[in-house]
C-alpha cells in the first residue's frame, strides 16, 4: 500500500466552534495547484475497504483522541471508511478534515474508538487517562481490508507524515527585513519581522564565504530581550570574513531552531566595502512630503528668490525684462485693460518745443513756424497728418 501524505500543517477546529474542520491537502499542495491525500493499493485488483483513523505521531502510534470528519465514504465516530475498486486502485480524499477535542474530552473520545474496535497497532486504550498525549500533532493511519471469498483480509497499516496544529507549530518564516545590507565590519542594527518564534529556541544565521571560498555560518548578535513578542527580532550583524572586498558581497540570512534543526527560507543579504558609502534612494512617498529645494536659506516661505541683474551670478535660465512703465503709470481696469496716461499733459508746451524744432530745421513755411497752433486747428484731418507727421516723428524718435 502506498500513500501520498497530506499537508504538514492544519488549523485545529473544535466541535463547539460550530464550523467546518476544513479539508486536508496533499504534501505538494500550493495556492495555484491543490493536491489531495491519496492512497494506492499495489499488487491487487478488486474490491477493498480502507479505514482511516488518527494515531499519535510517535511510535508505537497509539489511537489519538482527535476525530476525522468529512463527506468521503462513511465518516462517523471519528473514523472514515471508503470502498476502493478502480483499475488503478487509488483513492483521493477530497473532504477529509480533523476535528480536535479538548483535554477533558480525551477519555470520552477514546472510549468511542474502543467500542468500534479501531486500534490499528493493537496498543489498547490504557493511555486514555494519560497526560502525555500531544494534542497538537497526529498522523493519519490507513487500514486496508481486501475482500476475498466473502472475507476481509487486513493489510499492514500505513501512516502519513506528521500533521501539526498551525497555531502551535507554525513554519518559521522571515516576513520582512528593515535592511538587507551591512558594512563588512558588521555591528549594524537589523530588525527582522517573522512568524511565531520562541526566544530560547531561535538563532539568526548568516551564510557567508570566507577568503578561501568556503561557506561559513556566522550568527547574528542578540539576546532573548531582542525577541519582541515572538514576531520580531532586533539584532546586530556579524562581521564579514573578508574585510578587503571591493564590491558588495552577497550572502544568505535565515532563521534557525537549534532544538529541531528547522530552517526558514533564506533571504539575500549584502555586505559592502569600507570605501563604499551606503546610499539608499529616497522613497517616492517621502519625497512628496518634503518641501521643494530652495537653492539657499535666504528664501522666505512662499516667496520666490529676488531676481538681480548681477552679471557674475549664474544664469537661472530666465530672461529679466525691465519694466517699460512705472507702477504709478499703470492702472488696472475691468477686463484686464490697462490705461497708460501720457507722461506730459496736453497743452501749448509740446507745440512750443515743436516750433523750436521746426525753426532749427530752417523750414520756410511761415504759417507753420509763426502760428503752428492756429494752423493746426485750421487744417483738416488729412492735412494735419501729412504736414506734421514727418516732423513729429523726427522730433520724438529721431527718425
Amino acid at each position: 500500500m502506498f500513500t501520498r501524505s497530506g499537508s504538514p500543517f492544519i488549523l485545529c477546529r473544535y466541535e463547539c466552534e460550530g464550523r467546518s474542520a476544513g479539508s486536508l491537502h496533499g504534501a505538494n499542495s500550493s495556492g495555484d495547484n491543490k493536491t489531495l491525500p491519496t492512497i494506492q493499493i499495489v499488487g491487487y485488483q478488486g474490491a477493498a475497504v480502507c479505514v482511516v483513523s488518527l494515531v499519535e505521531a510517535d511510535t508505537p502510534n497509539r489511537a489519538h483522541p482527535h476525530n476525522l470528519v468529512g463527506k468521503d465514504g462513511l465518516c462517523k465516530q471519528g473514523v472514515c471508511s471508503v470502498q476502493i475498486n478502480k483499475p488503478d486502485m487509488t483513492y483521493a480524499f477530497q473532504n477529509l478534515g480533523i476535528q480536535c477535542v479538548k483535554k477533558k474530552e480525551i477519555t470520552e473520545s477514546l472510549e468511542v474508538r474502543k467500542k468500534i474496535k479501531v486500534d490499528p497497532f493493537k496498543q489498547g486504550f490504557d493511555h486514555a487517562k494519560s497526560t502525555s498525549i500531544d494534542l497538537n500533532m497526529v498522523r493519519l493511519c490507513f487500514q486496508v481490508f481486501l475482500k476475498q471469498n466473502k472475507m476481509l483480509v487486513p493489510l499492514e497499516p500505513v501512516v502519513s507524515d506528521v500533521v501539526k496544529d498551525r497555531k502551535t507549530y507554525s513554519d518559521i518564516q522571515i516576513v520582512d527585513l528593515s535592511d538587507d545590507s551591512s558594512p563588512v565590519e558588521g555591528g549594524k542594527k537589523i530588525l527582522i519581522f517573522c512568524e511565531k518564534v520562541t526566544k530560547d529556541d531561535i538563532e539568526v544565521h548568516f551564510l557567508q564565504t570566507d577568503m578561501n571560498g568556503r561557506q561559513v555560518v556566522a550568527k547574528g548578535e542578540f539576546t532573548p530581550v531582542g525577541v519582541h513578542k515572538q514576531f520580531g527580532i532586533s539584532l546586530k550583524t556579524p562581521p564579514y570574513p573578508n574585510k578587503d572586498i571591493y564590491q558588495p558581497a552577497r550572502c544568505s540570512l535565515y532563521l534557525y531552531k537549534p532544538k529541531s534543526g528547522e530552517k526558514s527560507d533564506p533571504k539575500d543579504f549584502y555586505y559592502y566595502p569600507k570605501s563604499m558609502k551606503q546610499e539608499k534612494p529616497m522613497s517616492p512617498a517621502l519625497a512628496e512630503m518634503l518641501p521643494p529645494a530652495t537653492g539657499g536659506n535666504n528664501m522666505k516661505r512662499g516667496r520666490a528668490p529676488k531676481q538681480t541683474n548681477n552679471p557674475e551670478e549664474l544664469s537661472s535660465g530666465q530672461i529679466i525684462v525691465p519694466a517699460k512703465c512705472s507702477p504709478a503709470q499703470l492702472r488696472g481696469g475691468g477686463g484686464g485693460v490697462t490705461v497708460v496716461s501720457p507722461s506730459k499733459p496736453a497743452g501749448a508746451e509740446p507745440l512750443q518745443h515743436l516750433t523750436e524744432y521746426l525753426e532749427s530745421q530752417s523750414l520756410t513755411n511761415d504759417i507753420l513756424v509763426s502760428q503752428p497752433a492756429q494752423t493746426f486747428q485750421q487744417m483738416s484731418g488729412e492735412s494735419r497728418f501729412r504736414t506734421f507727421l514727418p516732423a513729429l516723428a523726427t522730433f520724438l524718435y529721431g527718425i
